[in-house]
């Protein structure tokens, strides 16, 4: 009954393995008399070169033990007091342990990975990347692994003979292997971006969804799944040194889904877990809204409400925890309580960011002021005032803020659609800065052909006059609390696309054109390629969404957009800014203040969009899937100020 092949495999004696599979008097599987496998025996004998041997000889990697414990789990478990445990760890996850595979006490390798010291866990989720990189481009796990990187088209505004306005986007993608010269993104002389790797974003991997047969007998695809681990904070513990109040509702609303995520799983310890972390955060951010020295929050009854109403609904869901550990409710009711916990902190934050409608027209009339300023620059050939965007990145945050609490998903596409109109006109007006009267950019290269001339420019220009003054009608009539249907599914996927498609533009963009005034490092914009690469290929995974198909897996895009957001901002706010102000002569404030407005406006957004998959997942009505997509949209327009700050 393979007590032989056990007692080698506890000794290591790779010479007796060999010999007793090869003969074929043992299988690797056969247990001993207390029901333990060989590779049972190898983890618990510490036995690293036997382990490799006897996986390579198809033993299985999740055979449990009588107790219930996996191979890893059970590596895991002894890792804490044996240092040799954590390579067999390692070698367990490159040889495909299932990792969500809970112990009988119903803890999964998460859990144990806790009580490891830093450098474990930092190699074990090393190696998930590694496993999921390579499941992604359907390789074995131990051979190098190719790198698929997205090669963007030229995507520009296209101005017709007529004056109407076009957009045209190609994409294609390119894969290479580590060792030869990828086409990447960036120009070849740029080749060190393979060792930029934001450190909080781990890769999305999508594992292709299988094709059904609906009922009419249609093939139709599930939602994508996308094998990822992310963090269950952002900040840590760090948290209380923090009194950036957008940075804190942005870890409020990346915890609050974290809370929606562990919640569907049914796994107790990790809900109970999450909500105390996510309690913590709340602690904080009520004690600095509900000081009265610095903060008037407090003084409307309605927002007192809203604070009174997050405490107990925390209360709420921690004794519907307790209760639901003796059965005593069943899950669907302790799912209710969760979405009661996320539609309160959605009603919240609204309640903390409202903006008035004398703030959206002061927006609307500034942003005017910056179209008469491009403009007047387009006829002259002159070089564009320092900070025309900032008025741009100010009207995103107010009209967003107005978006993400109107109930009707018609009502909301309009301010939508409005908003993307007057951000893609924008960049057409800035692009013909770049060139002469009458001559042409795009001619014999196969990219979209603009041309300069007056009759163009009015017409941008009126179009950005027609849009803001469409804005400023429809933002004022529009009732917040009516609903409406929801947009067709098609819609819904259009939106989505659309807003990948834009930031995808404006990174080949900024990709070909020279760096302007304020030029970047070769560091500096690696690093921020890399990142806002990032987001969009979270934003495209995104669109694989829509309101009848949509499960927990759209919460981790949105996470992993989070998570970028965090290095953007060290990149722009500390990395590129502060620096520059110490230089001579200094970065002028109108650009810093476009830069860090837009930053701020991407916190905003974010935030909006966990707070919205987190209802989603919890099937609270607050949120539809629209919202979903306009919130996306909103991220593209930031993202692509961003990086024309640096191309114009």
């Amino acid at each position: 009954m393979g007590k032989d092949l056990c007692k080698a495999s506890r000794k290591g004696d790779l010479e007796k393995i060999k010999k007793l599979l090869s003969s074929g008097k043992e299988k690797p599987d056969e247990l001993d008399k207390e029901g333990l496998s060989a590779l049972h025996n190898a983890i618990t004998g510490e036995q690293l070169a036997a382990c490799s041997l006897l996986l390579e000889n198809a033993a299985n990697v999740n055979l449990k033990t009588p107790i219930g414990d996996t191979p890893i789990i059970l590596a895991l478990k002894l890792a804490k007091s044996s240092e040799k445990q954590e390579d067999i760890v390692i070698l367990l996850v490159n040889k495909g342990a299932d990792l969500d595979i809970e112990s009988k006490d119903r803890k999964s390798c998460e859990r144990y990975l806790e009580l490891l010291p830093r450098r474990v866990i930092i190699r074990y989720k090393e190696a998930v990347q590694l496993r999921l990189r390579a499941k992604q481009i359907n390789v074995p796990t131990g051979k190098p692994s190719p790198i698929v990187k997205p090669t963007i088209s030229a995507s520009t505004p296209t101005l017709s003979s007529g004056g109407n306005t076009t957009t045209t986007t190609t994409t294609t993608t390119t894969t290479t292997t580590t060792n030869t010269t990828p086409n990447t993104l960036l120009s070849q002389n740029n080749n060190n971006l393979n060792s930029v790797t934001p450190p909080l974003t781990p890769s999305i991997v999508t594992t292709v969804p299988q094709q059904i047969i609906n009922s009419s007998g249609q093939p139709i695809s599930r939602p994508p799944q996308l094998d990822i681990i992310t963090p269950s904070t952002l900040l840590g513990d760090e948290f209380n040194n923090t009194q950036d109040m957008k940075i804190i509702w942005l870890e409020v609303a990346y915890r609050t889904s974290v809370v929606a995520l562990r919640s569907e799983k049914v796994r107790y310890d990790d809900i109970s877990k999450a909500i105390d972390e996510c309690g913590n955060i709340l602690v904080h951010l009520l004690e600095i809204i509900g000081n009265q020295e610095t903060s008037s929050f407090t003084e409307i009854a309605r927002n007192q409400d809203s604070i009174n109403s997050i405490q107990e609904r925390v209360k709420n869901l921690r004794e519907g925890i307790s209760m639901r550990l003796f059965s005593r409710i069943d899950h669907s009711e302790l799912m209710r309580l969760v979405a009661a916990f996320v539609g309160s902190l959605h009603w919240m934050y609204y309640c903390w960011s409202e903006v008035s409608q004398d703030d959206i027209n002061r927006s609307i009339a500034e942003c005017a002021l910056s179209c008469r300023s491009a403009m007047n620059s387009v006829s002259t050939s002159t070089q564009l005032p320092q900070g025309l965007l900032n008025n741009l990145s100010k009207l995103i945050s107010n009209v967003s803020t107005r978006i993400y609490i109107i109930r009707s998903p018609s009502d909301s596409k309009t301010l939508s659609d409005s908003l993307q109109s007057i951000s893609n006109t924008f960049k057409s007006l800035m692009v013909l800065t770049q060139i002469k009267h009458n001559s042409t950019i795009g001619a014999n290269t196969g990219s979209p052909i603009i041309t300069k001339s007056p009759e163009n420019i009015i017409t941008l220009g009126r179009s950005i006059a027609e849009q803001l003054s469409s804005l400023k009608t429809n933002s004022a009539k529009i009732v917040s609390s009516r609903v409406g249907p929801s947009l067709d599914i098609e819609v819904e996927k259009d939106l989505t696309e659309t807003a990948a498609k834009q930031l995808r533009s404006s990174l080949d963009y900024f990709r070909s054109r020279p760096m302007h005034t304020h030029s970047l490092s070769t560091s500096l914009k690696d690093r921020l390629l890399v990142t806002v690469s990032s987001i969009q290929q979270s934003i495209h995974n995104l669109t694989k969404f829509n309101s009848q198909q949509r499960d927990l897996q759209i919460i981790l895009p949105a996470q992993l957009i989070a998570q970028d957001l965090i290095e953007l901002k060290q990149i722009i706010l500390v990395d590129y800014i502060e620096p520059e102000r110490q230089k001579q002569p200094p970065i002028t404030e109108e650009f810093s203040d476009q830069l860090i407005n837009s930053i701020y406006t991407l916190f905003n957004v974010t935030t909006q969009l966990l707070f919205v998959v987190s209802a989603l997942v919890c099937h609270n009505r607050v949120a539809d899937f629209s919202q979903v997509a306009f919130i996306l949209s909103e991220i593209a327009s930031c993202c692509c100020i961003i990086l024309d700050s640096f191309c114009f």
